[in-house]
């Protein structure tokens, strides 16, 4: 019998061969297609589906093989950033009915032996990989570039065998399945690899695919320029962390329910896993095209398992709190994970995630986490070289020893058998942690809900009253695994209950309401997050359930907002404004659109702003302002992701960039010598990424008043106890740092030697600093350096007729 291109096999046949020879094209050409050409294979594709007499039966995610690699049409479009392609897909799934994006991309095998070929590297498989651009801020010697095969980048960076094994073998956390299938990427997890030289030297390389935007128009950025408006300084005698907690705590209320489970996630695959670093550094943030941010990656787990053997003898297994051993060495203020949980939303969030660990047996549980984790360090020890195995063994073994009183030893006549203890004893550290802190989840989760039923008692109604009882019964059910038992339906009328009696409890400006529509509407967001857990193990694939994820964040989100506003009411002591924030809660629960046309009023944004307050403990060391009210309204603005144009910079802020864009330098020396003048409103960016520091040193109509602004400024970015607490590599829209517009400018030398000869910093035990000092000149090319130290040269003295 014949069969035409309308029957479902010879179809599904003819849409593989396209997939294949499109993607395979893109490979060997290793050059992005045009436009045209992705629009071209879009409508021979569409002409296939059409021509199939039942699309339903065809699939865009059949295997496709490349140099030896399985990869999907999903995984491809997205590595390959192929937007275009993947939105023609998603609109053929939406027209046709047919499967796209329903399987998981077939997971691609990073490489394990690599040679070096002038600064290319070559794996087995014979793929090429390209630098695409060196790692910047490394703290030590070694190789560290992205690489591309053409299709995929990935970070291979050179480091200590024994730190490479263990950032490898942390992926055990994903082989157990402890997370919903969907968070299980919120860790950029690292594999071991070898580089053979052709000296007979080997280099040992963790190996983790770089981490990128979800959209054409999106980037990436380190979590911690967001958070702290800098980038985070690792040198400093305390924490940045320990510094600024409020900016931590708001950045993470302020995050989109999405994102709270992913770093919640990320959080809790760490402790798992026995890494305690995690200091804001270590996140990275993916940002869309509008800088909202969709996602937080944790990455670069090298500390994994420090102090294990001691942690574990003193009963240090907190899921709440970084250890006592991890916080004695090096910086103060190393609690980090008490940083990170102080928002009580967010913490309830993570809580959830152990609670429903809890749902297992224990015994099962534990014998997984055993057989994985053994089973992921003799994968990655293997790729170690041989000669290097005992040193290895034993500076791994180090790591878990130190601070220990009983020190862990290895048994065994041979290596390999030394080996085989080392993954015994590390399965057992690690089994036995996790136990221990799901057994400390639970008695948070415990004492959290008594914390609850006593919140409850300010509900004077006794209907209500036990519809809050009901809910949490309900969360309960949800989160201890009898969620069979809950029907959707049961969830929604409760909130449908609370939303009624928020509406009529929203006119009124007494104490009494205000506790009420805190606890109403903090009630409702821990449900449908329960709710929202629920969806998330329900769902293989980002693809899945878009729509009431979509609707459950906007519930979440309205409801947190209820929360804080009334919250803020609470607390303040400027009673003038309550009205006002009662009107912006009436907004909230008509909609986003009404909530952001009153939100962003500028007489609204001005009364809301004024009371200021001091906020943050280096906020001593340099003087700051910051209104309660600002916070609130930031928190507001990225939670709903509103355009944050009309509160990115203070008041201050815009007088001082009005008074250098008319070149009033008198104004503007007057306004930094100020003692209440804030740094950071001159290291705060404007709409075009450039801030008052970026406009001056890009000036070439300075005059002396313009010049000293420069040195004040440079001044108190120091503070007043001599530590940076301000770093000034701070990017713009085009990459370019004040630095790199001061080396564009004609008139750099008169800019450094007036910094330099300002003897900033100066005392009696120190010399002053050089202009030299206030950036981070290891980032920038040797060219640059030269450049900058040979204007930084004292001018030489002239020549006379004795010389």
């Amino acid at each position: 019998m014949m069969y035409g291109p309308d029957e479902p096999h010879v179809a599904q046949n003819l849409l593989n061969q396209a997939l294949h020879e499109f993607f395979e094209s893109i490979f060997l050409s290793k050059e992005e297609p045009s436009l045209e050409i992705q629009k071209e294979f879009l409508r021979k594709v569409n002409l296939i589906i059409k021509n199939c007499n039942d699309p339903r039966s065809l699939s865009l995610d059949q295997a496709i093989n490349i140099k030896e690699q399985k990869f999907t049409a999903k995984g491809l479009s997205e590595s390959l950033k192929l937007f275009v392609i993947d939105e023609g897909f998603t609109s053929f799934k939406e027209r046709f009915n047919l499967s796209y994006g329903a399987t998981a991309v077939v997971s691609r095998q990073k490489p394990t032996i690599l040679k070096q070929v002038n600064e290319d590297l070559i794996d087995e498989h014979t793929t090429r990989y390209h630098i695409t651009k060196k790692l910047e801020g490394r703290g030590q010697a070694g190789l560290a570039n992205f690489y591309s095969d053409g299709g995929h980048e990935m970070l291979i960076k050179e480091d200590d065998p024994a730190t490479c094994v263990l950032e490898g073998t942390a992926s055990f956390v994903n082989q157990c399945q402890l997370l919903p299938k969907t968070l299980q990427d919120c860790v950029n997890f690292a594999s071991v690899g070898v580089v053979e030289k052709t000296d007979d030297q080997s280099m040992v390389v963790s190996i983790q695919d770089r981490v990128m935007p979800s959209e054409q128009s999106g980037r990436v950025r380190p979590w911690d320029e967001i958070v702290y408006g800098v980038k985070r300084n690792p040198n400093t005698i305390s924490s940045y962390e320990s510094w600024y907690p409020d900016n931590i705590k708001q950045s993470i209320a302020s995050l989109s329910p999405n994102v709270k489970w992913q770093l919640a996630a990320s959080l809790f695959s760490c402790a798992i896993a026995g890494d305690e670093s995690l200091h804001v550094g270590q996140f990275m943030a993916i940002l869309d095209k509008d800088n909202n941010i969709t996602g937080i990656k944790r990455i670069d787990l090298g500390a994994r398992e420090r102090y294990a053997v001691a942690r574990a003898q003193t009963g240090q297994h907190d899921p709440f709190h970084d250890s006592t051993q991890y916080q004695a060495h090096g910086q103060w203020g190393k609690d980090y994970l008490t940083y990170l949980l102080a928002d009580p939303s967010f913490r309830s969030i993570y809580t959830m995630l152990w609670m429903n660990l809890a749902t297992q047996d224990e015994t099962e549980l534990k014998v997984k986490v055993k057989a994985e984790s053994k089973k992921a360090f003799l994968t990655q020890f293997e790729t170690i070289p041989e000669k290097l195995h005992e040193k290895t063994l034993q500076d791994v073994l180090n790591v878990f020893n130190k601070d220990a009183k009983t020190k862990m030893v290895l048994s065994g006549h041979t290596t390999e058998d030394r080996i085989t203890s080392l993954a015994d004893q590390i399965s057992d550290i690690d089994a036995n942690r996790m136990i221990e802190m799901l057994s400390k989840a639970k008695q948070e989760f415990a004492l959290e809900s008594q914390r609850e039923a006593h919140r409850f008692l300010v509900i004077t109604d006794p209907t209500l009253f036990k519809k809050l009882g009901e809910a949490s019964e309900l969360k309960y059910a949800m989160l201890s695994g009898e969620s069979k038992e809950v029907r959707l339906e049961d969830v929604l009328g409760i909130i449908k209950i609370f939303d009624a009696n928020i509406n009529e409890r929203i006119s009124s400006t007494s104490e009494t309401k205000f506790q009420q529509l805190q606890v109403l509407s903090e009630s409702s967001v821990d449900l449908l997050q329960a709710l929202y857990l629920q969806l998330l193990k329900q769902t293989h694939d980002k693809n899945q359930n878009i729509e009431e994820f979509k609707a459950l964040e906007e519930m979440i989100n309205k409801y947190q907002t209820i929360a804080d506003l009334s919250n803020y009411c609470l607390k303040t002591r400027s009673t003038d404004k309550i009205p006002y924030i009662v009107r912006a809660m009436e907004m909230t629960i008509k909609g986003k659109d009404a909530l952001e046309e009153y939100i962003t009023n500028k007489n609204f944004i001005n009364l809301i702003t004024t009371h200021t307050s001091k906020v943050g403990y280096a906020k001593s060391y340099i003087v700051s302002n910051q209104a309660q009210g600002e916070i609130l309204l930031r928190k507001i603005f990225k939670r709903h992701q509103i355009d944050e144009a009309p509160i990115a910079l203070s008041k201050s802020a815009r007088e001082l960039l009005q008074s250098i864009s008319e070149n009033r330098w008198g104004d503007v020396e007057m306004v930094t010598k100020d003692s209440n003048f804030n740094v950071y409103d001159a290291l705060t960016a404007d709409e075009t990424g450039m801030t008052a520091l970026h406009y001056l040193m890009a000036s070439e109509a300075l005059d002396g008043h313009g010049l000293n602004a420069i040195v004040n400024i440079l001044t108190k970015s120091l503070g007043h106890i001599g530590y940076t607490n301000a770093v000034l590599d701070l990017p713009n829209r085009d990459g370019k740092t004040p630095l790199d517009l001061l080396m564009q400018n004609k008139n750099a030398k008169v800019i450094i030697d007036k910094v330099n000869d300002s003897h900033i910093g100066v005392g009696m035990l120190s010399s002053g600093y050089r202009m030299q000092d206030f950036f981070s000149l290891k980032k920038y090319d040797e060219k640059l350096q030269e450049s900058l130290d040979k204007l930084s040269l004292p001018p030489k003295p002239k020549k006379g007729w004795w010389g």
